[in-house]
């Protein structure tokens, strides 16, 4: 089961706040009554005054609670849809961050997942390409194109330089990657994320649950090794931390294996022996897959019954209040 908004459960406490409050109006409503009509506390008015406050009461509650889990967007189980593509678009998501200087994967990871990159794009010649390059955000460097020298020009000059804000955000890299499809393309999509795995932002299974919904798998690729490395800047000076010790960095699998499997795709590591083939393998069969196929799996989301489920309550709610409880003397 996945949530595509969790933190909206955080609003399940308005619930039971809201029933209190429902309580606290009728008491005040029932005084005011008792001063108005001048009629005894166990009248059979109060009684059915008290049925409606209950009942409207009960329902509105009901309609908070479905419409909170709707808008949570829980989804489980799989649903088949229609398949209708042709082609390959793929964006490269490349860390730029500074940890990717560390030399654990010669002559560093950058040069690595750059050089992986060439390889992807060698071993698929007639798909079009993009880049995103992430550090503190995702910045889309080229966009989607058949000009494989523009992707050349840029992998020359890949540096920690390209994107300004510091730190690592690979929810923002995965957001920006999304977007730099181009609309309404009838062609496969994926990602290939090139990176170590280190963010400072907070990964969520939400954030990579639209990929799966919009049938487009991460292959990531991990560079680095757990064992960790230093990280040495290009005028040979190695980055310091606050103890004064230089910086170690290390390759943080879990993170780069979640994004693959939560959107379908797969996980490779850097350092396995002919690492372009196998990448370029796994995405062939994942496009030769769909072209057979004519459709694919995606999550199946569950909102339409909560949202049913609060609709009907919100409506019970009015209709208890519309009506004429009042008996005619």
């Amino acid at each position: 089961m996945k949530i595509g908004a969790p933190w909206l459960l955080l609003l399940l406490p308005l619930v039971p706040a809201a029933a209190l409050l429902a309580l606290w109006n009728h008491r005040r409503g029932r005084k005011s009554l008792i001063l108005l009509t001048g009629r005894a506390p166990g009248d059979d008015f109060f009684g059915r005054h008290l049925v409606v406050t209950f009942f409207s009461t009960g329902f509105f509650c009901a309609f908070l609670f479905f419409a909170i889990l709707a808008a949570a967007d829980f989804s489980w189980g799989r649903k088949t849809v229609e398949e209708d593509r042709s082609g390959l678009d793929l964006v490269f998501l490349l860390d730029v961050s500074r940890s990717m200087l560390a030399p654990d994967a010669p002559p560093n990871r950058l040069r690595a997942a750059v050089d992986a990159a060439r390889g992807v794009m060698q071993g698929l010649p007639e798909a079009r390409f993009g880049i995103v390059a992430f550090k503190g955000r995702g910045v889309p460097v080229v966009p989607v194109t058949e000009d494989h020298g523009a992707l050349e020009s840029f992998f020359a000059h890949a540096g920690s330089g390209v994107v300004a804000e510091p730190g690592t955000r690979l929810d923002s890299g995965l957001e920006a990657a999304l977007a730099a499809f181009p609309s309404g393309s009838r062609r496969h999509r994926a990602v290939v994320l090139l990176s170590d795995g280190e963010s400072q932002g907070v990964f969520t299974d939400g954030g990579v649950s639209r990929y799966a919904q919009e049938g487009i798998p991460v292959f990531a690729v991990g560079f680095g090794g757990k064992e960790g490395s230093t990280i040495r800047l290009p005028d040979g000076s190695l980055i310091m931390g606050r103890n004064r010790r230089p910086v170690v960095t290390r390759l943080e699998e879990k993170t780069l294996r979640a994004a693959a499997e939560i959107s379908g795709g797969a996980y490779l590591s850097g350092r396995e022996p002919g690492l372009a083939g196998k990448l370029v393998d796994r995405i062939q069969g994942f496009a030769e897959s769909r072209g057979l196929s004519g459709f694919r799996l995606v999550p199946a989301g569950r909102y339409r019954g909560f949202l049913f489920a609060a609709l009907g309550s919100l409506g019970v709610s009015v209709l208890v209040r519309s009506v004429r409880w009042k008996r005619k003397d």
